[in-house]
């Protein structure tokens, strides 16, 4: 699998997790506030995620890297 081919699954997979805890935190409350996600997801960390975004991060200058490679896109 090329290096592009692997990011992209990374970023998707990330996304994929981002979203599940996006709406477990509206599942949780009804207070939809930048406030109260942010101690949402300081309350809730996702190992998952956390392990996803350092490898991105470690990939050629970190995750704006791998995006800009992965959708070829320009700096």
């Amino acid at each position: 699998m090329t290096d592009r081919a692997t990011d992209a699954l990374i970023v998707v997979e990330a996304a994929r997790i981002a979203l599940e805890r996006r709406a477990a935190f509206l599942d949780s409350t009804p207070a939809d506030t930048a406030e109260a996600e942010a101690a949402w997801r300081a309350a809730h960390p996702d190992a998952a995620l956390q392990s996803l975004t350092a490898e991105l991060a470690s990939r050629r200058k970190g995750p704006r890297a791998g995006l800009i490679r992965t959708f070829g896109l320009s700096d």
